[in-house]
């Protein structure tokens, strides 16, 4: 190259060069330096470089490709004769070919390749320099090494002057491509320039094409011939790498496998790893969404998902040469386009992953699922299961009730266990203490569906997120919570007959997309039987009796053995227990329609219970005792709500009471006991609503009660 500002090179051998420098210019070094940069300088600058393009410079668009040896410049004060003692004290057996001083007097060496050597690329370029560099020892040879100027393949040196021949003897290709070798190990050719296909794919298709032709494994690191290039000839002159192939020989460092196998070949191959990175992931428009290990989803942010996407699946973040964007960012872009969802929410007891629900697009995320029945046939009660058919047989009251429980439960499981989950009644248990009532509901019947969250500040409308309770197949209530006020339990009632008749709940999590789940699970509300807890049962009006079941245990002795051997029992029987519950057939008297697969059972005293713990009962005890003294012909009292409160405060015995009632509040309270199945009736005239309440509403009362459960 004649000049530094020159694009231009061509081959010469700076020792032979006659160089003709002005004597003006070697007065000093800046004169000197501005001298070499000069357009219209005709001087020598070489390198021992080779670029993509021969004839031009080596550096930015035309990247070093071949190495023809190795340039060493050592910038403290040197002399001829200390360049000619290098070859006498080598360090290494590879002496220096040429050595000459530079204009402020350093030193020079230069060492030729037996042959020129291709470089890969930049990176395996400055590294084989650098390890060249420690194999020479070269430091050893003068002082002032230039470390960062040797490992630049794109830095040109001016011709320098009293050239000596120091030796005859080239580095041998052998020991280059060793080196070479060693320095391509220490990169990771992964990039984002060419793409990485498995090895064990790539040695599939080496050798359905070339047949025979590689010889010993097939792996990342190992030498062998350019199988591709039948002129070639040397059997380790080539190296395995992940995206392609390092050479030493031909006229390419590096060949990546899109140009031996074809682009088709390893386009196929990104298109379907992609394709299975893509189904690790979905977007809800503001989270994305990985699923782990272990199969569980979690939310994840876009610089997260980008992480992922670099560190576990080996993604480039970087766009190639000749492409605008990463792959990461095509990934990414894939993700939104392809895997976007309205939300990703629990639906328990569908399939896991895409789910379609009303038109709409949704990522289940709900990893629930009901306990696996036994292989085996199980057609005996109790065969399998013997502790828990003893504890279940027995344990509710009237006997009989047994039977709507189990319908109640197959009801539940079989539909989750086939991931067709149907609505179902809320079921409320009631008994004395440590009869087993919370070891049923949540030791049995949420171990065979999945699992069970507490409801109660759910059902009473209070806490900010539902996402743990609409999470789980059950929503459970215990004796020790619930409504501790008439106004609490009105809400209450509200929430459960919602639930069980809804197929959507509000799902909500702090940071994630809020939105209606479909939950098609149980209530299930255990309760003591005094006066205190039966404040748990709901306000029982007619729009809610085909929505709940009253159960209620029987007073009987049963002994638990202790927790360990619980446990043991309940991971041996469950399965066979779940068995039987799918092959039972439900007695026709306890079927009912399609949407809730029972009827609802109503034990009468848990009905009489909560009837009697409602607001509207107090009001019903003075009307009854203000109907025990009322006459009439047809044996009705017939009037409005305001002439009822009126009479009922004329009376004696009770009218101090009845006046603490408005006539609206009347109303509205004769309305909720005509709701509970009282037998009043309501007539509207043409600008008053007339009551016609039976004298005898007690005794008909009594005798619904004594004659039968209400179910």
């Amino acid at each position: 190259m004649a000049n530094l500002s020159s694009q231009v090179v061509a081959p010469t051998n700076p020792w032979e060069f006659k160089p003709d420098v002005p004597k003006h210019v070697t007065k000093s070094k800046a004169e000197f330096v501005s001298w070499c940069q000069h357009p219209q300088t005709k001087h020598c600058h070489f390198s021992m470089a080779e670029g993509l393009d021969p004839l031009r410079r080596v550096g930015g668009d035309n990247p070093a490709t071949m190495a023809l040896g190795l340039i060493g410049d050592f910038d403290a004060p040197c002399t001829s004769s200390m360049i000619v003692d290098t070859v006498k004290n080598s360090p290494t057996e590879f002496a220096p070919n040429w050595g000459s001083l530079t204009f402020s007097s350093g030193g020079r060496l230069v060492w030729r390749f037996q042959e020129p050597v291709p470089l890969p690329n930049l990176e395996v370029a400055k590294t084989f320099y650098k390890l060249c560099a420690r194999k020479l020892r070269i430091t050893k040879y003068l002082p002032g090494f230039d470390a960062d100027a040797f490992s630049d393949p794109s830095r040109y040196y001016e011709r320098g002057r009293d050239w000596a021949l120091l030796s005859n003897d080239p580095i041998p290709s052998t020991m280059v491509w060793q080196w070479l070798y060693e320095a391509g190990n220490k990169r990771k050719w992964k990039d984002s320039d060419h793409i990485a296909v498995p090895m064990d794919k790539i040695a599939d298709e080496v050798q359905k094409r070339y047949p025979g032709v590689w010889r010993g494994p097939f792996e990342d690191g190992a030498r062998g011939a350019r199988f591709w290039d039948e002129s070639a000839d040397n059997a380790t002159a080539a190296v395995i790498r992940a995206s392609g192939m390092q050479c030493f020989t031909g006229d390419r460092g590096f060949v990546p496998w899109e140009e031996i196998l074809g682009s088709s070949f390893v386009r196929k191959y990104e298109a379907d790893t992609t394709g299975e990175i893509i189904k690790s992931f979905y977007f809800d428009t503001k989270n994305y969404w990985r699923q782990e290990m272990h199969g569980m989803w979690v939310p994840v942010s876009k610089d997260d998902t980008r992480l992922a996407l670099k560190v576990k699946y080996g993604l480039s973040a970087y766009p190639g040469k000749k492409e605008s964007s990463s792959e990461v960012d095509r990934v990414v872009y894939a993700i939104q386009e392809q895997k976007m969802v309205a939300a990703a929410m629990p639906f328990i007891h569908q399939p896991e992953g895409l789910l379609v629900n009303g038109g709409k697009r949704f990522l289940n995320t709900s990893a629930v699922k009901c306990i696996e029945p036994t292989e085996a046939d199980v057609d005996e009660w109790g065969d399998g299961f013997p502790w828990l058919a003893e504890f279940l047989t027995g344990f509710f009251e009237p006997e009989e009730t047994l039977d709507y429980f189990l319908g109640w439960l197959q009801h539940f499981y079989i539909n989750g266990l086939a991931q067709t989950p149907r609505t179902g009644h809320a079921l409320f248990i009631a008994g004395d203490t440590n009869m087993g009532k919370t070891f049923l509901s949540t030791g049995i019947v949420s171990r065979m569906v999945g699992g069970h969250m507490d409801a109660s500040n759910y059902l009473l409308g209070e806490g900010n997120f539902t996402s743990h309770v609409v999470g789980a197949p059950m929503m459970t209530v215990d004796d020790t919570q619930g409504a501790s006020d008439q106004r609490r339990r009105t809400r209450y009632s509200a929430a459960i007959k919602k639930v069980v008749a809804n197929r959507h709940q509000l799902f909500e999590e702090k940071f994630l997309k809020a939105g209606l789940v479909e939950w098609l699970g149980r209530v299930v509300v255990t309760l003591n039987l005094d006066p205190e807890s039966s404040l748990l049962l709901p306000n029982c009006d007619i729009s809610i009796m085909d929505k709940i079941m009253l159960l209620r245990c029987a007073r009987r002795k049963f002994e638990f053995p202790p927790p360990d051997d619980i446990e043991r029992v309940l991971q041996t029987e469950l399965p066979a227990f779940c068995r039987w519950i799918t092959q039972w057939e439900i007695p026709e008297h306890v079927k009912g329609d399609v949407r809730f697969g029972v009827k609802p059972y109503h034990d009468k005293h848990m009905y009489s219970s909560a009837i009697q713990t409602s607001s509207s009962y107090s009001f019903f005890e003075l009307l009854a005792d203000f109907l025990g003294g009322y006459e009439s012909e047809d044996g009705y009292y017939t009037g409005t709500s305001t002439q009822l409160i009126a009479d009922m405060s004329l009376d004696e015995r009770i009218g101090s009471l009845a006046m603490k009632y408005s006539p609206a509040q009347a109303a509205s309270l004769l309305g909720q006991l005509k709701a509970r199945g009282f037998e009043f009736e309501r007539v509207r005239s043409s600008s008053q609503r007339i009551w016609k309440i039976p004298l005898n509403i007690v005794e008909r009362l009594e005798k619904e009660n004594d004659g039968k459960d209400k179910n």
